[in-house]
């Protein structure tokens, strides 16, 4: 006997489906917001799930504070902009600057956060001026 899908056997499955996929892309998000980020002379390693992904300094583009709370708890959020990352490092982009481009966040939390954002900061004007001699 042959099993038969029904048409709402088959919206059921795909719902199931897509939220699943909801799902693991929230709880992906969530996890990584906050990687860990190793600096060397060619660039950037920044963690993401089990690997990490190498990016160039020439492809760093911008560091911008997004967020800054005083209660209950002083702290602040950077978003260090890419040329690119992974599809999902858009989404931090998308949700903190409001714009479609690939990042991480950098949280005050995170130890050493002041020398990060000067090393990255700096390789950012040398790619500026290098780019414009």
């Amino acid at each position: 006997m042959a099993l038969r899908w029904f048409p709402q056997q088959w919206a059921e499955g795909l719902f199931i489906l897509c939220l699943s996929w909801v799902g693991l892309s929230c709880s992906l998000y969530f996890i990584n917001r906050y990687p860990q980020v190793t600096v060397d002379e060619q660039g950037l390693s920044v963690a993401f799930m089990w690997f990490h992904v190498q990016v160039a300094w020439k492809d760093v583009e911008a560091v911008q504070l997004v967020e800054t709370h005083y209660l209950p708890q002083n702290y602040s959020i950077w978003f260090v902009k890419t040329k690119q990352l992974t599809p999902l490092h858009k989404r931090y982009g998308l949700t903190k600057t409001g714009y479609d481009v690939p990042g991480f966040l950098v949280h005050s939390d995170l130890e050493g956060h002041t020398e990060l954002l000067q090393i990255i900061e700096r390789h950012i004007g040398t790619n500026q001026q290098l780019t414009q001699a």
